[in-house]
């Protein structure tokens, strides 16, 4: 088994979690066909304001992959079609809480550090190791 982590919008997560399906742009094809029927995504929100505030970047969700790829034509996303898509099945969704993710850095090895630590995630996912894995789950199952 694989983890991984997608990145996302506060506008495609509400998607994400309705829908239970990830998306990727076309050029990401080859990175969402590394992802395997049983492996499990932590759903990562990107810092984003929301009127006068400011919401950190932060784990909202943990899911099982339930799909290989496939390609859809259907407009579901919000913001682009992410035309590559895997079927999710969700393990754990926080509702009206997350976990905030820059307190974890120092602690994550995928990280190595806090220097530089969001180029990784700027493709839209990124694979961690079962070490980092088990340490982000222990904490979202805290708040669940």
């Amino acid at each position: 088994m694989t983890y991984w982590i997608f990145v996302t919008s506060e506008k495609n997560w509400k998607v994400i979690r309705d829908e239970k399906v990830w998306g990727m742009p076309l050029k990401r094809e080859n990175l969402i066909k590394k992802l395997k029927v049983g492996d499990e995504a932590f759903i990562y929100l990107k810092q984003e304001k929301k009127g006068d505030e400011v919401l950190p970047s932060r784990i909202v969700g943990l899911f099982e992959i339930a799909s290989e790829a496939f390609k859809s034509s259907e407009q579901i996303f919000k913001d682009r079609s992410y035309p590559w898509r895997v079927k999710l099945r969700p393990k754990i969704v926080l509702k009206d809480k997350y976990l905030e993710f820059k307190p974890l850095l120092a602690k994550l090895k995928f990280t190595k550090g806090a220097k530089g630590w969001a180029a990784y995630l700027r493709s839209g996912m990124a694979q961690i190791p079962e070490e980092d894995y088990r340490l982000i789950e222990a904490e979202i199952r805290k708040l669940s």
